[in-house]
């Protein structure tokens, strides 16, 4: 991280879809970088922001995985014409480039932290 960034980490409950309103709030403040993962019994939503990249969303398994669904498959099949094309496709999908650019963040002064939790 560099010098004058904070980290935070918080936990609520509320209702389902939460976490695409804190996301949105949260990317109007263009110089942020941040994870907002919601989960359910089924598995969950995880968005993802960095400046540079923008916004990602993803449907997660009750592991935290990002699931593909046909629809993003066909789409990349379609539109690619080889194999890098397809490679690099699925890892749009995934969000491959939001994951290296924000595991930096995460582990990033773990002594430090407290949590916050909400009830």
């Amino acid at each position: 991280m560099l010098p004058g960034t904070f980290k935070s980490a918080i936990s609520w409950r509320d209702v389902e879809g939460k976490a695409a309103e804190i996301a949105s709030t949260l990317r109007s403040w263009h110089y942020l970088n941040f994870e907002v993962h919601e989960r359910n019994d089924i598995g969950g939503e995880l968005f993802r922001f960095t400046p540079e990249l923008g916004i990602h969303r993803a449907l997660t398994d009750l592991s935290g995985a990002v699931l593909l669904n046909e629809n993003q498959v066909s789409e990349v099949l379609r539109s690619a014409f080889d194999e890098d094309a397809i490679r690099q496709g699925i890892a749009q999908i995934l969000g491959n480039a939001w994951d290296a650019e924000l595991e930096k963040f995460r582990g990033a002064g773990m002594q430090e932290i407290s949590h916050l939790r909400a009830i």
